[in-house]
């Protein structure tokens, strides 16, 4: 990695995934953005504005099958084979790369399912870390449900192949997530309150795909491993977790997962943690209409990591 103080791009080694880095002369230090799934890093537009406008340098990159990484070999959706441990390794190599060559603390950002990947980042490369935040979360889900999801797509995989796209699955992890909007105006208002926001997420051709099945197998693998008291015991116990989440996003189950995960943590001795539920909102509060006030406690968060204050 070559330190410079522009915006530069470049394409990760071993999974190909796209990645952007930029750092000025005065940023404080680096937030490392991972999106959710079925959208992409250039989204988080508002939030790299924000981050740098406050002295903080901002990273951000593409899952694989996501935003800039997809390719014609790699089509929207691709997922490869244990590709979230894949995915872990790779970005705990970058955050030790960013901190070497810029000299400068590292914090988390994962939003959705990169917060999922997040949490076993933390795991393994806790230690390189400033800070995290956990955006749009959850707890762990019931092993039955995980157990069921990974027998399905099993299944599919073994009459479609790895590389099939599966609406069932599909309906199976976002089917319910209108449930309590009314009316409902899209499939996706789940997302955000904000209608605008949907419009453009629903005519972005970089969102709203289905993922293959070996995503789907590979992410209830996931799931049922990184809640696991082995896992959460080793992140280092004086890390300051920023969580939060829209009182209103069934991702998180209304709230519920989301304050049960943190008292999962404070169980294991992490008492740094931070949750903050924005009532009325939902899935992506970083595109609601109260997005300067989520930018400002991100902002305030950061700069609490840097004061070594939480």
């Amino acid at each position: 990695m070559e330190k410079v103080f522009v915006p530069y791009e470049f394409f990760t080694e071993k999974l190909g995934n796209y990645c952007c880095i930029d750092v000025r002369e005065n940023s404080r230090a680096v937030v490392l953005v991972i999106h959710g799934m079925m959208e992409h890093s250039d989204r988080y537009g508002h939030l790299r504005k924000s981050l740098l406008d406050n002295g903080f340098g901002y990273a951000a990159l593409d899952l694989p099958g996501h935003g800039k990484s997809i390719t014609n070999e790699k089509p929207a959706g691709y997922w490869p084979e244990k590709g979230f441990e894949q995915c872990r390794d790779e970005i705990g190599g970058l955050i030790s790369d960013i901190k070497s060559t810029y000299g400068l603390p590292v914090i988390l950002f994962g939003h959705s399912m990169g917060s999922f990947l997040s949490k076993g980042i933390l795991s393994k490369y806790g230690a390189l870390l400033s800070g995290c935040i956990l955006s749009g979360t959850n707890d762990r889900q019931p092993a039955l449900l995980l157990a069921a999801g990974r027998t399905i797509s099993s299944l599919i995989t073994g009459i479609k192949g790895e590389a099939h796209y599966s609406k069932m699955l599909h309906d199976m992890a976002f089917g319910n997530y209108n449930k309590r909007i009314n009316p409902v105006r899209t499939s996706n208002d789940w997302l955000t309150t904000d209608e605008a926001e949907v419009d453009k997420y629903n005519k972005d051709p970089l969102c709203g795909f289905n993922c293959t099945v070996a995503f789907y197998k590979d992410f209830t693998t996931w799931l049922s491993k990184i809640y696991d008291r082995d896992n959460l015991s080793v992140i280092p116990d004086n890390l300051p977790i920023y969580i939060f989440s829209g009182g209103d996003d069934p991702v998180g189950n209304y709230g519920k997962g989301v304050a049960s995960f943190r008292n999962r943590l404070y169980s294991l001795g992490k008492r740094k943690i931070l949750l903050r539920l924005y009532e009325g909102k939902r899935h992506e509060c970083l595109n609601e209409r109260n997005r300067e006030e989520v930018l400002g406690h991100i902002n305030e968060f950061c700069n609490e990591v840097l004061a070594e204050r939480i």
